[in-house]
């Protein structure tokens, strides 16, 4: 007897969004934290990111950018005790997209991350170690930007596949309607108090060192404003599935990589599948 195949769900395009985590050039080799052969995603492939870009949202698919935006003084480098050398400081060249990798109409959201002085900013939803509060580590928030536009499921792609791109995935399946609630107010705050009428600021990179802790304060205590989760339904998954695009990750390490692969990745609810499984996917509903 013939063996059967489990069909894939479609995937409707209008519910959609294309994370791209960090293709920056300071990820490219070469760069300061150069990831080897980082750029073939971005080079000598049909299916490399600019090409997908371009096809994803020829499809309607929403298309968001991530980009590491670090302080000078950020804790993940060596000389304030991390584990990386200096990479992706804000304002340099370092930090910027390759030349030529989309064209910046294609980008729908484009979010910075990494900019707080805690943790080491891997995930495009915010860092939360300690007393990190998300929003003011990666902005705008992708969790309540996505959501409020109906989106339901998550493509990600990027650099690298064990560290960045694992983290948002995670964190992507890992966003409840609870978590969400209280992302929001969040945003809510800093949209009325820093980037309201007449201010001249519009994002958490604009705010000073000493605008940034006050604000994680005033954070924390709306967090006692938000309703406390009832039901089953404060449980639920904003995003209902989450894909890395396998043949659009690359990892710092080949052991690193096909670790997160084989066990970090579907233990946390994430799904891998290349972009030639996807494309015939996307139907709208």
């Amino acid at each position: 007897m013939a063996a059967t195949t489990q069909r894939l769900p479609s995937i409707d395009p209008r519910k959609t969004a294309l994370i791209v985590v960090d293709v920056q050039n300071d990820f490219m080799p070469g760069g300061a934290l150069g990831v080897y052969m980082g750029d073939k995603i971005i080079s000598g492939y049909t299916s490399n990111v600019a090409n997908v870009i371009r096809e994803a949202k020829k499809t309607g698919i929403f298309i968001v950018t991530t980009q590491d935006w670090h302080p000078l003084e950020h804790p993940s480098f060596s000389k304030k005790g991390g584990i990386w050398p200096d990479h992706c400081v804000q304002n340099t060249s370092g930090a910027d997209f390759p030349v030529g990798l989309f064209d910046d109409a294609s980008v729908d959201l484009k979010v910075l991350k990494g900019m707080s002085d805690i943790g080491n900013g891997y995930s495009g939803f915010g860092e939360k170690t300690g007393t990190s509060i998300e929003v003011l580590d990666a902005f705008p928030s992708i969790g309540v930007e996505l959501a409020n536009k109906g989106i339901d499921t998550l493509l990600v792609c990027g650099v690298a596949t064990e560290y960045c791109v694992k983290s948002t995935a995670i964190d992507g399946a890992a966003l409840t309607q609870a978590k969400l609630a209280r992302l929001r107010k969040h945003v809510q705050h800093l949209n009325e108090k820093y980037f309201g009428a007449g201010s001249k600021k519009s994002h958490v990179a604009d705010l000073t060192v000493a605008e940034q802790l006050q604000a994680r304060s005033e954070l924390v205590a709306k967090d006692a404003e938000v309703p406390k989760p009832n039901g089953a339904s404060s449980d639920q998954p904003v995003f209902k599935r989450v894909i890395v695009v396998d043949d659009l990750v690359h990892p710092v390490t080949p052991e690193g990589g096909d670790t997160c692969k084989k066990s970090d990745l579907g233990a946390n609810g994430v799904e891998l599948l290349g972009w030639e499984k996807i494309r015939p996917l996307l139907k709208s509903q």
